[in-house]
C-alpha cells in the first residue's frame, strides 16, 4: 500500500514538473516571438527610411544643384542637432565661393538654431567636437556682408554656451554666509576665505588696482538685481584698470569681463558680457553661463575662448 502512495506521488509530481518546464518554454517562445517582431519593424522601419532617403535623393538629382544641397541640408538636419550644426556650418564656404549669399546667411542661421536645440538639450558630443567646429568657424573668410557676419558670430555664441551647458560644476561649500555691504562697498571691506559661500545682495566696488585674492571663496550674486554687475570699477572704463581678481567663484551673478585680469576664476549660473575693451583671461571656467559680446574680432576671441577654454587670453 504504502508502495502505490509512493508511485502515484512520483506520477503526479512527474506530470507537475512537466506542466511547468512546458509553461516556461511556452513564455520563453512568446518573449522570443516579441523580441524578434521588435527587431523586425525596426529593421523595416530603417528600410523604410533608407528607401525614402534614397527617392527624395533620386527625385533631387533631377532638378538643379542647388536643390540637391537643400535637400541633403535637410536630411541633416533630421539627425543629430550637434553634428548637423557643424556640417551645416562645413557648408558655408562653398556659398561664399559661389557668391550665393542668401544661401550662406540661411545656413549659418540654421547652424545657430540647432547649437542652440543641441545646448538645451545638453546633447553629449565627442571630445574634439568644439575644436573642430570652432575650426570650422575659421575657416570661414571674412565677409562684408553684416548679416552673414552676425550669424556667424551668433553660431560662435551658441557653441560657447553649450560647451558651458555640458560643465559640470565644481563642489560647492556647505558654509553659507550673508553679507551685507553698503551699496558700492570695496570688495576689499570683508575678508571672504576658502570654505564658504557669501551672499551678498549689492554690487561691490573695485577701485584701481585692487589685487583681490579669494582662493576657494564662493562669491552668491543672484540677489543683485538682474543686470547689474556684481564688482563695478567706479569709471567703467573698459581700458585696463590695474585689477585683478584670482582664485574666487562667482554664482548667479551678472558681469562685465573689460578692464580686469581674472586668473582660476569659475563663472556659474551667469551673463558675462564683453564690451571689446581690454582683457585678460587666464583659466576662466564658465559653467552654465551665457554670453553677450561685440560684433567683431574681439566678440568672436571671446566666444572661442568660451567654446574651448584653452588657458589664457589676452586683448588690447
Amino acid at each position: 500500500m504504502r508502495n502505490s502512495q509512493s508511485g502515484q506521488t512520483d506520477w503526479k509530481w512527474t506530470i507537475t514538473m512537466l506542466l511547468v518546464v512546458v509553461g516556461l518554454a511556452g513564455v520563453g517562445a512568446v518573449i522570443h516571438y516579441e523580441i524578434a517582431r521588435v527587431y523586425s519593424q525596426m529593421e523595416s522601419a530603417d528600410r523604410r527610411m533608407a528607401r525614402v532617403e534614397t527617392a527624395v535623393h533620386i527625385l533631387a538629382d533631377g532638378q538643379g544643384e542647388k536643390t540637391r544641397s537643400m535637400v541633403d541640408e535637410a536630411l541633416t538636419i533630421s539627425q543629430n542637432a550637434a553634428s548637423s550644426s557643424a556640417e551645416l556650418l562645413g557648408n558655408i564656404k562653398g556659398y561664399l565661393d559661389k557668391g550665393d549669399k542668401v544661401r550662406a546667411a540661411e545656413v549659418a542661421y540654421n547652424a545657430h538654431t540647432l547649437l542652440v536645440a543641441a545646448r538645451e538639450n545638453k546633447s553629449p558630443v565627442p571630445p574634439d567636437y568644439f575644436v573642430s567646429t570652432i575650426a570650422l568657424l575659421n575657416s570661414i573668410p571674412d565677409v562684408s556682408d553684416v548679416d552673414i557676419s552676425s550669424r556667424l558670430l551668433s553660431a560662435r555664441v551658441a557653441l560657447a554656451e553649450y560647451h558651458s551647458a555640458l560643465q559640470p560644476g565644481p563642489e560647492m561649500p556647505t558654509k553659507q554666509v550673508a553679507l551685507k555691504f553698503r551699496s558700492g562697498a570695496s570688495v576689499m571691506d570683508e575678508t571672504m576665505s576658502g570654505g564658504a559661500v557669501y551672499r551678498v545682495s549689492s554690487p561691490l566696488s573695485l577701485p584701481p588696482k585692487t589685487d583681490w585674492q579669494a582662493q576657494g571663496a564662493v562669491v552668491d550674486g543672484s540677489e543683485i538685481p538682474p543686470g547689474t554687475d556684481v564688482l563695478q570699477t567706479p569709471s567703467g572704463s573698459l581700458s585696463k584698470n590695474g585689477d585683478s581678481i584670482r582664485g574666487v567663484t562667482l554664482a548667479g551673478v551678472t558681469q562685465t569681463l573689460d578692464g580686469i585680469e581674472w586668473k582660476d576664476v569659475v563663472f556659474i549660473n551667469s551673463r558675462i558680457r564683453y564690451r571689446g575693451g581690454e582683457l585678460k583671461l587666464d583659466h576662466v571656467h564658465f559653467v552654465h553661463c551665457t554670453f553677450e559680446v561685440p560684433e567683431n574680432s574681439r566678440g568672436a576671441q571671446l566666444a572661442n575662448y568660451a567654446a574651448l577654454e584653452s588657458g589664457a587670453l589676452n586683448i588690447g
